[in-house]
């Protein structure tokens, strides 16, 4: 006879793990109470009331075994060991406050939160000083996430200045009125209807000696190096411009050294991948080297493309893109230099926005696969454009360019685009979602 295989059980309420919060278990252990104080006898159904408060069954009988806690309440949770060092009420203080300094752009660490624990339970000793946190307020901190997930989480942070941070909408929308004010009155506006006539340009740094993060090594081994060379400091400027058709001019390295010597300039395949090399003292970019970039090769980069004059070209207000020379003489052949609104470039220039940060990714990626392939201890000025340029080819695509320029408002040409819950930190409570 053909045997049959019995069909697997599913165990009831196993979809329902973890999706209760503490105010639901104090509303069934409260329902069961209110049934029990009733001088008429009811026959009290712990299913249903866990059912009616989507808490398993067997989690609500193992809570209901336990004694009552500070706040009347027998502790409950995967986390339960620590016996609710805190009230409800105790929690919902932290959890609020936790939520307060995040407006005030000042966030609370997990070991702030372990040092407010230790606080309330010491309140009434005056012991305020740093305790030591032991395995019982660890085991408590992760019960307490879990708990309160639906409200809090541990989330990466973001650094911005004090200057980005008071930066408003109210600015931002005031810059796109202007802009378009003074495009209307050049009457060239109707350029940014035409993504191959917008670009955008910007400059990021690149340091030779990236230090890795976390490695694999021997068990029980107490200390892990990773052998840097003496100018692993040494930082190259790379400057970038793209248009939201997917345009890019070939990207502008700047050398630290007043001259580039042979042995670099040998090392070095403009065959193989091409971009414009420059170089000045300090490695940064300087408005002779911009000025050269500009009116010759993305002149052009303008021509061999049959892109038509004018057009339209939004940088930061960084001094070289400042300068009134390069201005005047961009404007004479067609090119019209935008500045983006101050200390919001965070949010408003597109390589910022989409492309400067996988393009980051990418190229630690390339340069740990170089070093190991090569057997080489770090990138150098030598090799540095063949580690770069691949990375760069492969994170500056059509999609990360015209992803920055709609994020951004510029094309389309939309103030609403722009991202304004990255505009201030310091928003109001009520602003912050429950």
């Amino acid at each position: 006879a053909k045997k049959v295989t019995p069909p697997i059980k599913k165990k009831w309420g196993g979809s329902k793990k973890e999706k209760y919060t503490p105010k639901d278990m104090k509303n069934a252990i409260d329902a069961i109470r209110e049934l029990k104080r009733k001088k008429e006898k009811v026959k009290i159904s712990i299913r249903k009331i866990a059912s009616e408060n989507n808490i398993p069954t067997q989690t609500l009988r193992d809570t209901l075994g336990r004694p009552n806690g500070p706040d009347g309440y027998p502790s409950f949770g995967r986390f339960n060991k620590d016996k609710k060092l805190l009230t409800l009420s105790e929690e919902e203080m932290i959890v609020n406050w936790v939520i307060d300094c995040q407006s005030r752009a000042h966030p609370v660490t997990p070991r702030m939160i372990k040092k407010a624990l230790k606080f309330l339970m010491d309140k009434e000793k005056d012991c305020r000083d740093n305790h030591t946190i032991n395995s019982k307020h660890r085991a408590w901190l992760n019960g307490f996430l879990l708990r309160y997930r639906h409200r809090i989480r541990i989330r990466a942070v973001g650094d911005v200045t004090v200057s980005r941070l008071n930066v408003s909408k109210q600015e931002i929308s005031q810059w796109f009125e202007d802009v378009r004010g003074t495009l209307n009155d050049k009457k060239v506006f109707e350029v940014l209807k035409d993504p191959r006539r917008v670009f955008n340009i910007g400059e990021t740094n690149f340091q030779m000696g990236d230090k890795t993060n976390k490695v694999l090594a021997a068990k029980g081994t107490k200390h892990v190096y990773e052998e840097l060379p003496a100018d692993y400091k040494v930082s190259m400027t790379v400057c970038a411009m793209l248009s939201p058709a997917g345009l890019m001019p070939p990207p502008l390295l700047i050398y630290p050294r007043e001259t580039v010597p042979k042995s670099i300039r040998n090392g070095i395949r403009m065959d193989e991948f091409f971009y414009i090399l420059g170089h000045s003292v300090s490695g940064y970019i300087t408005f002779e080297i911009l000025y050269e970039y500009i009116m010759n090769h993305f002149v052009k980069f303008l021509q061999d493309n049959e892109i038509e004059l004018p057009v339209i070209v939004f940088s930061d207000w960084h001094e070289t893109q400042c300068n009134y020379y390069l201005a005047a003489e961009m404007n004479k052949i067609g090119i019209h230099l935008i500045g983006l609104p101050p200390d919001a470039t965070h949010i408003m220039q597109p390589l910022d926005v989409s492309c400067f940060k996988p393009l980051k990714v990418k190229y630690k990626e390339e340069a740990d696969d170089f070093r190991h392939d090569n057997g080489l201890k770090s990138i150098t000025l030598v090799n540095f454009s063949r580690v770069l340029m691949p990375a760069f080819n492969t994170a500056m695509t059509e999609e990360n360019m015209k992803s920055g320029f709609r994020k951004s408002g510029i094309y389309p040409w939309n103030a609403d685009a722009v991202d304004y819950s990255r505009c201030r930190a310091a928003v109001k409570q009520s602003e912050i979602p429950e």
